[in-house]
C-alpha cells in the first residue's frame, strides 16, 4: 500500500469482500443500481403541491448484494466508492485523489480495471455560499460549479441572464443582465454548488425541463443547438447531502443524496412589462407576461394604474400566474462523470435517458422519475401597501413589446408578509 497523510478503510457489506457474495453484471437482466427519486408530497396529475423552495427531494441508489464501500483518506480529502463487481478481487480503480492517483489498491497496478462501481463523497452540507473546503477542489471543482459570467455564450453558460432595464434608471435605460434561477456556487472558497456535475455525486444527472435549467439566449428564446435540439441544464450539481448505508435488513446497500430545493430551481421563469404606453408615464390599459421562453400574452388591467403601481395592481399581475407548476423530474446515475448539460438528441421534446445513450453515456442505473406540482410562491405574497417585491431569482420585469421600457418593481421600506394559502 502507498503512504498517505490518513488512512485507507474498506467497510464490507457482508463483514468481507468474498465474490460469492457478488453477482455477475454480464448475466444481469437489469442495470446495477436501481435510483428512485422519493419527495415529500404525494404528487399526481389531480393533486399533491409544494412551495418553489425549502423542501428536500431524495435520490436514493440501492445495489443488491454490493461488495462494499470503500473510503480512501489522504490530505483533507476524502473519496469513495461503492463496489458493485470485482471480477478478479483486486480494486484496481482510480478514485481521482488529486495527491495520490492512482489503483486503490497499489498492489493491483499493473491489473486491468475490471470492477463495477460508482464514486461518491460522504458530504453534510453542501449550499451556496458555504465553504466546503474539505470536500471541495477549489482549483478544479469549484471553477467548473462556479458561476460563468454574463459575457458567456449562453447555450454554454451554467447560468441563466435574461436583458432588463437597469432597476436603478428603468425608463428607457440601457437593459442588462441579469442572472435568474437560483443561487449558485463561486460566491467562497471552496463553493461547490450550482448547475452541472455534482462534486460528490459525479455520476448523477438530474434532469427538469423548466425554468433558469432551460437554455435561453439573453432575449428568452429558447436555444437550439443544432436544428431542432434543445438543451437544458444539469441539476445535479445543487444535491446539498450526500451519505451511505451499509446495509438494510434486505442486504441492500444504499448511497442516499438529498437536495434541499432553492428558490429557483424547480420553478418557471416569468417576466412581466407593465409600461406598454409608448410615452411617459408608459402605463397603458394592458400589460405583458411571458412564462419560460413561451408565448408573450397581454392582460387588460382591471384597475388601471394611473403612476407607479399599488401593492394592489402588482397582486392583479401575480395573480395572473397559474396555482401551480407540474414539473417532471427525471435522474439517472452514469458509469463515469456526468455531463453539464442535457441535449434532446432524439428530438422528441422531452429529456431522457435515451439522450444521455445518443450523447454517449452508459447508465449504470434505471431512470427514474417524478410528476412535483410545484406553487409559484409569489401568487401569494401580502404586500399590505409596502411594494416590496418579487422574488427576482424568477420573476423579473424586461421590455416585451419593443418601446424600450418594461419597469416591473422597486423594493419599498415596509416588510412585505405572506400568507401560506391552500391552491383553490
Amino acid at each position: 500500500m502507498r503512504k498517505v497523510i490518513g488512512k485507507i478503510i474498506v467497510l464490507a457489506c457482508a463483514l468481507t469482500f468474498a465474490l460469492a457474495s457478488g453477482v455477475t453484471l454480464a448475466t444481469d437482466p437489469g442495470p446495477p443500481v436501481k435510483l428512485s427519486v422519493r419527495e415529500p408530497v404525494k404528487h399526481n396529475r389531480n393533486g399533491g403541491a409544494v412551495e418553489g423552495r425549502d423542501w428536500n427531494l431524495e435520490f436514493r441508489l440501492t445495489v443488491d448484494n454490493a461488495l462494499g464501500f470503500v473510503e480512501f483518506l489522504g490530505n483533507g480529502d476524502t473519496r469513495e466508492a461503492l463496489v458493485i463487481s470485482d471480477p478478479d478481487n483486486c480494486l484496481e480503480f482510480d478514485l481521482g485523489h488529486p495527491t495520490y492517483p492512482g489503483a486503490f489498491d497499489a498492489s493491483c497496478a499493473n491489473s486491468p480495471a475490471d470492477e463495477v462501481y460508482f464514486p461518491f463523497r460522504s458530504d453534510p452540507n453542501d449550499r451556496s455560499g458555504v465553504t466546503d473546503i474539505d470536500q471541495c477542489d477549489f482549483m478544479t471543482e469549484q471553477p467548473r460549479l462556479q458561476d460563468n459570467p454574463s459575457t458567456t455564450s449562453p447555450q454554454d453558460s451554467n447560468k441563466a441572464y435574461l436583458l432588463a432595464p437597469n432597476p436603478d434608471f428603468p425608463d428607457g435605460s440601457a437593459p442588462i443582465a441579469r442572472s435568474m434561477g437560483p443561487l449558485t456556487g463561486g460566491q467562497t472558497i471552496g463553493d461547490c454548488y450550482g448547475y452541472g456535475q455534482d462534486e460528490d455525486l459525479p455520476g448523477l444527472v438530474v434532469m427538469a425541463d423548466v425554468g433558469a435549467a432551460r437554455v435561453f439566449d439573453q432575449n428568452f428564446e429558447i436555444i437550439e443547438v443544432a436544428p431542432g435540439v434543445r438543451r437544458i441544464r444539469n441539476l445535479a450539481g445543487f444535491v446539498s447531502t450526500v451519505t451511505r448505508e451499509l446495509q438494510d435488513r434486505r442486504g441492500r446497500s444504499h448511497v442516499v443524496a438529498h437536495m434541499q430545493i432553492e428558490r429557483g430551481v424547480l420553478e418557471p421563469l416569468v417576466v412581466f412589462d407593465t409600461r406598454t404606453a409608448p410615452t411617459s408615464p408608459y402605463i397603458g390599459s394592458t400589460f405583458q407576461r411571458r412564462i419560460d421562453g413561451g408565448p408573450v400574452e397581454t392582460f387588460t388591467w382591471d384597475t388601471q394604474p394611473t403612476s407607479d403601481f399599488t401593492a394592489a395592481e402588482y397582486e392583479e399581475l401575480l395573480a395572473t400566474l397559474p396555482d401551480t407548476t407540474s414539473v417532471k423530474v427525471r435522474a439517472v446515475l452514469l458509469d463515469g462523470p456526468a455531463p453539464s448539460y442535457i441535449d434532446d438528441l432524439d428530438q422528441n421534446g422531452k429529456f431522457t435517458i435515451n439522450d444521455l445513450v445518443l450523447m454517449g453515456h452508459t447508465p449504470l442505473s434505471n431512470q427514474a422519475k417524478r410528476t412535483i406540482n410545484v406553487i409559484q410562491q409569489d401568487k401569494f405574497e401580502d404586500f399590505g401597501g409596502t411594494l416590496e417585491c418579487p422574488s427576482a431569482r424568477v420573476i423579473a420585469g424586461i421590455d416585451l413589446d419593443g418601446n424600450n421600457v418594461g419597469y416591473f418593481c422597486q423594493d419599498g421600506d415596509g416588510n412585505s408578509r405572506s400568507i401560506k394559502r391552500v391552491p383553490q
